[in-house]
């Protein structure tokens, strides 16, 4: 009966997921109530009495989403994250951090930021800002930040004893290197000495320019930058991050308060770095053409797993309450359907609705 029942629901998945945008199956009225209008009227109000624009995010060619609705993951090649990240940017009228693998956001977007004190740290080998990075060691826990990026690279060294050297380092007493010296010795380079004490206290744009390969210098210096601002961090400053590539900023997101889009082309270094539930935690992703299968199964099983959608699901398998099934759940979307998805579409997947189908977002089309 039950394998019956999943046979005919797998036939209809087509007429519940996704909703393509523009189409009857889609409910604009009720997207736009659960994730566009949130704002508190107040807000409204009080932007407009400074002069400020009322923020919003763009997921997709005809979706806005309220600034307030959560963080974001956006899986896609890192053409289409500039892009993403771009047109995020321009549209936000806060504080914003972002690392910039080549330098592209910068170049598209400084411009067009008026009022905006711009800020480039650039970390990329042969134009290194001066950085130590034993100078931003305060306390314990910042030790350990970095006893732990280095740890997750260098697998010889434990974080504990590994944290007690750093903390003995940064307090003067050099005989605590112990073969560890090459790794945090400070860059010295012609620049701006390395400080982000008062990114958000003044409208602040930071653009962490890396290179697109990994290394593990930049990857302290994102963790420290990201650790630092949350350390000054109020709710008056408001700042937000656009991370790209996960293995890039290490555990950069681990303790961070402030609001983020991560970007990258798999869910793999992220499962890996920050585990599942950080995953399930983030509450919009939007998925382009996947580039593995790991990635495709994720997303296949995150289609549909809202909770009124999950009743119906089990209702449709003959699954009532009290009833038992040893049956997995089965996926509303197969993974050859994200592996194969148009250059120009993605899949938009929240907890509040069931999943959307809509364009990506075209630099040519004001949205």
């Amino acid at each position: 009966m039950i394998r019956n029942t999943i046979s005919h629901f797998l036939k209809k998945q087509h007429e519940l997921y996704p909703s393509y945008v523009g189409t009857d199956a889609f409910d604009l009225d009720k997207y736009r109530r659960v994730m566009y209008e949130p704002y508190r009227e107040e807000i409204r109000k009080e932007d407009a009495a400074k002069g400020k624009k009322t923020e919003e995010l763009v997921l997709s060619q005809n979706l806005k989403l309220s600034a307030e609705a959560g963080n974001i993951l956006l899986i896609s090649d890192e053409d289409y994250a500039v892009t993403f990240t771009a047109e995020n940017i321009l549209r936000m009228g806060s504080s914003f951090v972002v690392n910039d693998p080549g330098g592209r956001i910068l170049e598209l977007v400084q411009d067009k930021l008026i009022g905006y004190e711009i800020v480039v740290y650039d970390l990329r080998p042969g134009h290194r800002i001066n950085y130590d990075p034993l100078k931003h060691v305060r306390n314990r826990e910042d030790a350990k930040l970095l006893a732990e990026v280095i740890s997750a690279r260098n697998t010889e060294y434990e974080v504990d004893d590994l944290t007690d050297k750093i903390l003995k380092m940064s307090e003067g007493m050099e005989d605590a290197f112990c073969g560890i010296q090459d790794i945090l010795k400070p860059f010295h380079a012609a620049g701006d000495e390395f400080s982000f004490e008062e990114i958000g206290s003044r409208l602040t744009g930071l653009f962490i320019l890396t290179s697109k390969e990994y290394d593990l210098q930049t990857e302290m210096a994102i963790c420290q930058i990201v650790s630092g601002i949350n350390h000054c961090w109020t709710e008056s400053h408001q700042i937000r991050l656009y991370l790209n590539g996960a293995k890039r900023i290490g555990r950069a997101l681990k303790e961070s308060k402030l609001p983020f889009i991560l970007m990258d082309r798999s869910v793999v270094p992220v499962r890996k770095i920050y585990g599942e539930i950080f995953l399930y935690n983030i509450s919009i992703q939007v998925a382009c053409r996947g580039y593995d299968y790991e990635t495709a199964g994720y997303f296949a099983l995150r289609v549909g797993v809202d909770r009124e959608r999950r009743r119906k699901v089990l209702r449709r398998m003959g699954v009532g309450k009290g009833a038992v099934t040893d049956g997995p759940m089965p996926m509303l979307m197969k993974k050859d359907d994200f592996l194969n998805l148009p250059e120009d579409e993605c899949i938009i997947v929240t907890f509040r609705l069931p999943a959307i189908k809509d364009k990506k977002i075209c630099t040519e089309k004001q949205i």
